[in-house]
């Protein structure tokens, strides 16, 4: 990778455990609530609020710079490339502050919106507003993960948002409910059409924690070979790389 790249050519996403990466390698990616603190409308002195969303998120930061991301989401990863989640509708988060005028313009039109009378011109209107409005993250704010304030900026995250014209009247989820495990799954489970897959080809990096975990992954893609060819199995299992590695060696 070239150190003057800001920015990787790999879509990174991370996860807790070596099983939840072995169930991504096998079945793909699929959108769950998140919690994320927003501004809301500029006529209430843009207050903050909580909303828990379904996405799945990404970081396209290079390997070099990893070592925060990996102690905070997890040391077990999927790094597929840019291209296929250009294809797929991955996008790069928008980072804003409180009272940025980009913002401030976006909750303006979307008081507007709200205010149009013909309902088939306001939920047109509220919808596309919103697929861009769940695009929006603060630049800077108290972390969900450790109750720390956190530059998200430094995260390059960029996100998959299952569509909202489908799915608008259940899209987000109150933070009673979000808490509750039960009742979180049960509105996981409705996005699951939405999830993202991929084909070995798309895969530039399977990130595991430590060496012991490499024979375990082997093992697992070796025994799924109906779904890969075997010279897909010998590509995928090259591309293993344990974050200690990565924390050494980038």
């Amino acid at each position: 990778m070239n150190n003057r790249n800001l920015s990787a050519n790999t879509l990174f996403h991370f996860t807790s455990s070596v099983e939840l990466l072995k169930s991504i390698i096998e079945n793909g990616l699929y959108p769950r609530y998140c919690r994320e603190t927003i501004y809301v409308s500029a006529q209430v002195g843009c207050a903050q609020a909580e909303v828990c969303m379904p996405m799945i998120s990404f970081c396209d930061i290079p390997l070099s710079q990893i070592c925060d991301h990996v102690t905070k989401y997890g040391r077990y990863a999927i790094g597929l490339t840019k291209e296929w989640g250009l294809k797929k509708g991955v996008c790069p988060v928008l980072y804003y502050r409180e009272g940025d005028r980009s913002y401030d313009a976006f909750l303006r039109s979307l008081d507007l919106a709200n205010k149009t009378g013909d309902d088939f011109t306001h939920n047109g209107l509220v919808t596309n507003l919103a697929e861009l409005g769940f695009l929006f993250k603060l630049y800077e704010g108290i972390s969900p993960k450790n109750g720390k304030i956190t530059r998200f900026y430094d995260e390059r995250e960029w996100r998959y948002i299952p569509p909202l014209a489908q799915t608008m009247p259940d899209f987000l989820m109150d933070l009673g409910d979000f808490s509750d495990a039960t009742k979180r799954q049960e509105k996981n489970n409705r996005f699951e059409k939405y999830h993202l897959t991929f084909e070995p080809s798309d895969i530039r990096y399977v990130v595991v924690r430590g060496q012991d975990d490499i024979g375990d992954i082997v093992q697992y893609i070796e025994s799924h070979k109906i779904e890969y060819s075997p010279k897909d199995v010998v590509l995928l299992t090259a591309k293993i790389i344990t974050t200690k590695q990565i924390l050494d060696d980038f």
